[in-house]
């Protein structure tokens, strides 16, 4: 991950974090260290930077989401670069008849990120439901063990067979389960549904 991406990295955690906030997590004495690699990179300030890397029009390299089959593969920086430590999150490729993850053997992800439980995985989206918000091939850092709020997306199982994504939203008489595109609430479209929450999706990662 280089100095770039590591500027979007943090915007993306804070999207009001200030330039003396990013130099200082960086490790960097003075504010214009960071102009330097905005202008290196033809950002000419951080508003104009902030708002490529939140509208999604700048990119990660892709090294950072790439899978790969053990820790000797994938792409590594000395620790003391890193903002997190990285962690190898593995692949899922399908879920069992009782709404259990199926793990890629040997197919891992190397991410960095702040606080992940043990149970996190990635899962590849493979449906055009969810555009243009979510489309084919995006992949989704899912959380177990991360106890959804109002507005959170979360991934849920239906019986027999459906993985589905919705918008997460609760009231004293039950919970909502929100399509993201449509707005169209999961107990109206499938009256007979019961929904179990696989888990939070805490990331996006988006090829090129």
């Amino acid at each position: 991950m280089n100095v770039l991406e590591r500027i979007a990295f943090l915007i993306r955690e804070n999207p009001s974090i200030t330039v003396q906030e990013i130099a200082t997590r960086l490790g960097y004495s003075e504010e214009k260290s960071i102009y330097y690699w905005l202008e290196k990179s033809k950002y000419y300030g951080i508003k104009e930077f902030k708002k490529a890397v939140l509208t999604g029009e700048f990119r990660p390299d892709e090294r950072d989401y790439a899978f790969g089959t053990g820790a000797d593969e994938g792409v590594r920086e000395p620790d003391t670069f890193l903002l997190y430590p990285a962690m190898e999150i593995p692949l899922v490729t399908r879920f069992s008849s009782e709404g259990e993850p199926v793990f890629a053997e040997g197919k891992t992800l190397s991410r960095q990120f702040k606080t992940l439980g043990s149970g996190a995985f990635a899962f590849r989206l493979k449906t055009e439901e969810y555009a243009p918000l979510l489309i084919p091939r995006d992949l989704l850092l899912v959380d177990p063990g991360e106890p959804p709020s109002n507005g959170d997306l979360v991934l849920l199982w239906v019986a027999p067979g459906d993985t589905l994504l919705r918008r997460y939203y609760t009231s004293p008489d039950r919970a909502f389960f929100v399509h993201p595109a449509n707005g169209r609430d999961l107990a109206e479209e499938q009256p007979t549904a019961q929904p179990k929450i696989i888990g939070k999706v805490l990331q996006l990662i988006r090829g090129l």
